[in-house]
C-alpha cells in the first residue's frame, strides 16, 4: 500500500506518515524501482498505534517507548504513567495561565494594560513554571524501593524516624483525617501506600500519588483496589475541586520550602469547599509555622499538633461553600 492509500485508510495525511518515519516511529519498505513507500500489514498495524496514542496527546517520544512497551504490560503501563503526568503538568499550567488571563482582561475591561501590569501578571507564572521545572528527586527512591519493599518510606527519611514513632504519625493522620465511607480522597507522596491503606480501611475512595515507578509497583501489588498516579506535589495529576480529603506523611521534608509552598498551592486547587488536610512530618517549627501562615491566608482553619520523635501533624479545612 503507497502513502496515500495508507494515509486515506488512517484518516491523516501523507506528511504525518512521513513525520512518523522521519521520528523512527514506523520504517516501510521502499519500491526497489520507483523508490515509493510500501505500507504493509505490520506498518499499518504500528501507525494505528501511532495515530490513537498522537490523538491522545502523546508526545513523540513516550510514543516510541510506548512501542516498544508493547509486548510487555508493566513497561506500557510506567510509560502510560509518566506520560499522563507530563500531560497533567501541562494542563495545571496551561489552567494557571487561563485563570490569569481571564482576571486580567475583567481589570483591564478594553483597555490596553500597561507593561507594568503584564509582568506583575506573569510573573507569579514565572516563578511557579521555574520551581517546577528545577524539582528533583533528591533520593533514588527507585533503589530505596527495590531493597526494602513496603518499608522503603521509612528508610529515606534522614535522619531515621524510630518506626513506632512512624507507625503512631501514620495512625494519628488517619485519625485526624477521619475518613469516611465513600468519600474521595487522596494519599501524597503515597510511597507504598501506608497511609493509603490505613485511610481505605474506612470504605474511603483513595487514590494515590507517587513520583517513583518502583513504590507504585509496590503499592499497585499491596493495594490492586486502589488508583495510584505518577506524579508530584508540585504539579498534582489530579482534577481541581475533587477530593474530600488529602493526607501527607512525610513527602514534605524531601521538599525545600518553596516547592512545599507550590505544594499547598496544589492540594488547595484539587481539594472540594470543606475539604480536610493532614501534613504529617518531621520538620523545624519555622517549616510548618510558613505552611500554616500561607494556608490561613487562604482561610483555611488550622491547627498543629506535636507527635513523639519530633514529629508534627498539620490539620487544616479549606473554608466551605
Amino acid at each position: 500500500m503507497k502513502v496515500h492509500e495508507a494515509a486515506r485508510l488512517l484518516g491523516v495525511t501523507p506528511r504525518a506518515l512521513r513525520f512518523y518515519e522521519e521520528r523512527g516511529l514506523v520504517a516501510p519498505a521502499k519500491d526497489a524501482g520507483s523508490g515509493y513507500r510500501q505500507y504493509e500489514t505490520e506498518d499499518l498495524e504500528t501507525l494505528r498505534w501511532i495515530v490513537a496514542l498522537r490523538e491522545l496527546g502523546l508526545p513523540i517520544p513516550f510514543i516510541a517507548d510506548a512501542l516498544a512497551a508493547r509486548e510487555d504490560d508493566e513497561r506500557f503501563r510506567q510509560t502510560m504513567d509518566r506520560a499522563r503526568a507530563e500531560l497533567y503538568e501541562q494542563w495545571v499550567d496551561l489552567s494557571r495561565r487561563l485563570e490569569s488571563l481571564d482576571r486580567g482582561m475583567e481589570s483591564w475591561r478594553g483597555r490596553t494594560p500597561a507593561i507594568g501590569e503584564l509582568e506583575a501578571l506573569a510573573a507569579p507564572l514565572k516563578e511557579k513554571r521555574s520551581i517546577r521545572s528545577a524539582w528533583s528527586a533528591r533520593l533514588d527512591f527507585d533503589d530505596m524501593a527495590v531493597k526494602y519493599r513496603e518499608d522503603a518510606p521509612l528508610m529515606t527519611l534522614s535522619p531515621p524516624v524510630d518506626p513506632h514513632d512512624y507507625e503512631e504519625a501514620l495512625t494519628a493522620t488517619a485519625d485526624w483525617i477521619d475518613a469516611r465511607p465513600g468519600e474521595a480522597g487522596l494519599d501524597l507522596g503515597s510511597g507504598t501506600g501506608n497511609l493509603a491503606g490505613r485511610l481505605a480501611a474506612s470504605g474511603a475512595a483513595v487514590t494515590g500519588v507517587e513520583q517513583s515507578p518502583a513504590m507504585i509497583r509496590i503499592m499497585r501489588s499491596r493495594f490492586p483496589e486502589l488508583p495510584v498516579k505518577q506524579g508530584n506535589l508540585l504539579a498534582l495529576p489530579l482534577p481541581a475541586r475533587t477530593y474530600r480529603f488529602a493526607g501527607s506523611s512525610f513527602a514534605l521534608q524531601h521538599l525545600r520550602e518553596d516547592e512545599r509552598m507550590l505544594a499547598l498551592a496544589e492540594i488547595d486547587r484539587v481539594l472540594l469547599p470543606g475539604g480536610r488536610l493532614a501534613l504529617t512530618d518531621r520538620l523545624d517549627g519555622g517549616a510548618f509555622s510558613a505552611m500554616a501562615e500561607a494556608l490561613r491566608t487562604q482561610h483555611y482553619s488550622v491547627v498543629t499538633k506535636p507527635l513523639r520523635g519530633g514529629i508534627t501533624l498539620l490539620y487544616a479545612v479549606k473554608p466551605g461553600p
